[in-house]
Formats: C-alpha cells, sequence, structure tokens
C-alpha cells in the first residue's frame, strides 16, 4: 500500500469538488454545494481547506469527470501493478455510492491498458448524468486533459460517418497493445474491445510519452 501525499491529495479532492459542483451548478434543476454536501460543519470545512471549488465552480470549467479523479486515488493508494484490488476497490466505492435513491456520478466502464513489460494505465468512462453534461464534461477534457491528437480525433467524430468511407470509427491498435475494458456495475468479465465502436462510440487513446492510456466517455450523446 503506497502514501498518498498531502499535495497529491490536496490537487484530487479539489479537482473532484470543482467537478461535482459545476455538474450539479448546470443540472436542471439545479444542485447547489450546500444541497450536496448537506452537513453544515463539513461544508463549512470544505470551504476552509479547498476554497477553489466554491469559488470557481460557477465560472470555470473542471478538467474532467468526478470518478476520473476518484480512479486517480486509488492508483496512487494501490500501486499501478495491482490492477485487481484497483478494480476491486473502483467496484466497492461504485456500489456504495449506488445505495442512495438519487443517481451518483459513477462510470461504467473501467479500462486498462498495457505495453508489455510497462505500467499499467487506467482510465474510466465518462461520469455525468444526461447527454448535455456529458458533452461538456469531454470538450472540457479535451481542453484539459487529453493529449492534443486524441483531443482532435474526438471533437471531429461524428456518430454519423457515412459520408466518411475511409473511417469506420474505430481506433485499431499494435498488437502488443494491451487494452481491456472491464463492467464496474456488474462483474469483473470484460466487455468488447473499447476501440469497437459499437460497444464504445468513442475511444480516446491518450499518447503519453510513448505509453497509451485509454478513456471511454459514456454517454457522450
Amino acid at each position: 500500500m503506497l502514501e498518498l501525499n498531502s499535495e497529491h491529495a490536496t490537487v484530487l479532492v479539489d479537482e473532484i469538488l470543482h467537478s461535482i459542483f459545476f455538474l450539479g451548478k448546470i443540472n436542471d434543476p439545479q444542485h447547489p454545494p450546500e444541497s450536496i454536501v448537506t452537513d453544515a460543519d463539513m461544508l463549512d470545512g470544505l470551504k476552509i481547506i479547498y476554497p477553489r471549488p466554491f469559488d470557481h465552480f460557477s465560472s470555470q470549467l473542471p478538467k474532467r469527470s468526478p470518478f476520473s479523479c476518484v480512479l486517480d486515488m486509488i492508483v496512487l493508494l494501490t500501486g499501478e501493478e495491482n490492477e485487481e484490488e484497483i478494480k476491486k476497490k473502483v467496484r466497492e466505492i461504485t456500489k456504495q455510492l449506488r445505495r442512495g435513491r438519487t443517481r451518483p456520478l459513477i462510470s461504467s466502464t473501467i479500462c486498462v491498458s498495457q505495453i508489455p513489460n510497462s505500467v499499467r494505465y487506467y482510465g474510466v468512462s465518462m461520469s455525468t448524468a444526461g447527454r448535455i453534461p456529458g458533452r461538456i464534461m469531454v470538450a472540457a477534457s479535451c481542453l484539459s486533459s487529453w493529449d492534443r491528437y486524441v483531443a482532435g480525433a474526438v471533437m471531429t467524430y461524428y456518430l454519423n460517418n457515412a459520408n466518411i468511407p475511409d473511417f469506420d470509427g474505430i481506433i485499431r491498435l499494435p498488437e502488443n497493445v494491451r487494452c481491456e475494458a472491464f463492467n464496474i456495475l456488474q462483474d469483473s468479465s470484460p466487455r468488447n474491445s473499447p476501440t469497437d465502436p459499437a460497444q464504445n462510440p468513442i475511444s480516446a487513446i491518450i499518447i503519453n510519452k510513448g505509453w497509451f492510456k485509454v478513456f471511454l466517455p459514456d454517454s457522450m450523446y
């Protein structure tokens, strides 16, 4: 088990709160921070420790969806090499969040990608509720989080590609690259290949220092 230093923890919690509050702001009906964090003492404490999300959620876009930050925290605490433990913890958190009556901002898919004898990279599907929030968060991720080549591919992708005969919507990886998607909400069975557009309309392959990182936006359209 690895330790999560205070700097990493602060940045990730800051991101999570900003993203959640922003999604509450653009929801219809709106959900202000006070209706999301209903414990008054906890709310006051968060305002003191993490003032930025409260100051900017209504005027600045977040960088990514909330569950992506949660995944980063789990990977940092667990170690990227402990894949089964990471998937287990993601499912446990998801199960806890689904116990309430409201629809939580959780992902449905986790993806693991790896080049032989390299570190593993993890991504989760877009954790938003509704078509418009999903589109906004995909755009925000393109601007702030994803590799510029991937962002360009995502922003120029059209579901109706009948008029583009030489583009079938599939991103093909080299044979030596492992890329598997797993259903978070059910069991550990792999989903279809994350590059299969019938299963995932967009598969964004992030190239970072020679490695591949995969994100799978859910319900973008």
